[in-house]
């Protein structure tokens, strides 16, 4: 998911011979993510690091110019999809051609550390021993932390939509951000499920009610947009598993535009799952506002129990850039319930008392024609 608004400098989009030679450094390492990381999960790993990067703590210890320029030099190359494929090209043929791995120089030219001239030159300076290891340390919080920078960062991984949604947005899905751990386990319940349940039968539809103490608020689940996710969900609900469960994750876009609520991990901290993951599957429709979709790593096959649900139309255009998560349903009933708990978070991504699950239920299929009651607003 592209949007300017998740991307920190607008210059991005400007990518071109013009930028000069690609930087000496690996720069998937400046951020703490793998190389397969995918857009989203870059984002959101560059607006985390800046956030904590320009905090006057961070900003009064040595090197902190240094650090701030290397995550510059990351934003520059790996924000813009253009410009990351010709730093991955240029990296993948300098280590072919020359045994080299990233961290070796890949690229023409060179300038003097302290000039502004020339080709490229600020991209290329190196940084001082102390400030490398001072982003090192902030690289190894971030990633370590509970609910890492999303896209598998933790050990258990970190479902993000978000991401992660670490972030782009304000505080910090995992949809990375920070983006939950779907394979994490949590102790599951008893009489729910230990492996992938059952998938749901093609044109099913039915309606989930989540209780909370803000209201309640309904969701049409769709069988015919994830078959796997849906029963799933329906499962797990139905078990009992998502009952006291809590919002754990309430993620807003640097311009302000609410992103999603996210919960489902019993642990409350985006790192808990039921202990096991489900198969992938195909998005065939748009995150779009009170659509509901599952939280994932970025590993294949990693959803657990971790869903969110889409606060404005706004969040298609980063939620889509990945296009991952797989949907299961959307609000029809009670959408001002979910902005509620959204509201109640007070611009928190990780709220202080968050809003629980009281109480998760299924109801039984729709029947002919029949919808639920309501409409998403």
């Amino acid at each position: 998911m592209t949007d300017d608004r998740r991307r920190p400098g607008g210059n991005a989009s400007r990518s071109g011979a013009t930028d000069g030679p690609i930087p000496a450094f690996d720069l998937y390492a400046i951020l703490g993510v793998r190389r397969e990381s995918t857009h989203q999960e870059i984002i959101e790993a560059i607006a985390a690091l800046d956030r904590r990067l320009r905090t006057a703590a961070a900003r009064d210890r040595p090197g902190a110019t240094a650090r701030l320029k290397r995550l510059n030099i990351a934003r520059h190359w790996l924000a813009d999809p253009a410009r990351r494929r010709r730093y991955d090209a240029a990296v993948a043929e300098g280590a072919a051609g020359a045994g080299r791995v990233p961290g070796g120089r890949v690229g023409p030219g060179s300038a003097r550390r302290g000039s502004r001239k020339g080709s490229g030159s600020w991209l290329t300076r190196p940084a001082t021993l102390a400030g490398a290891a001072i982003v090192a340390a902030v690289i190894a919080f971030l990633v370590l932390r509970p609910g890492g920078l999303g896209g598998g960062a933790t050990a258990s991984g970190s479902p993000r939509p978000i991401g992660s949604p670490s972030s782009s947005v304000s505080g910090n899905v995992n949809l990375g951000s920070g983006s939950p751990g779907a394979s994490g386990t949590s102790g599951a319940k008893a009489g729910c499920p230990t492996s992938q349940p059952p998938a749901a039968p093609a044109g099913e539809k039915r309606v989930a009610t989540i209780q909370t103490a803000k209201g309640s608020f309904e969701i049409t689940l769709d069988a015919d947009l994830s078959p796997i996710a849906v029963g799933n969900f329906e499962t797990l609900a139905s078990c009992g598993y998502y009952d006291g469960v809590v919002f754990h994750r309430i993620a807003t876009l640097q311009d302000g535009t609410p992103f999603v609520i996210q919960g489902g991990d019993p642990t409350g901290t985006g790192t808990g799952g039921p202990g096991y993951t489900i198969q992938d599957e195909p998005v065939t429709a748009k995150y779009i506002r009170g659509t509901v979709a599952m939280a994932r790593t970025s590993a294949p096959n990693s959803v657990g129990s971790q869903f969110f649900v889409v606060l404005d139309d706004k969040d298609q255009e980063v939620l889509a850039s990945a296009n991952t998560y797989q949907i299961i349903g959307s609000v029809t009933k009670g959408m001002e319930t979910v902005d509620a708990i959204y509201q109640a978070a007070g611009g928190q991504e990780n709220p202080a008392n968050p809003i629980a699950m009281d109480k998760v239920t299924i109801g039984p299929p729709l029947t002919g024609g029949a919808s639920p009651s309501g409409g998403t607003p």
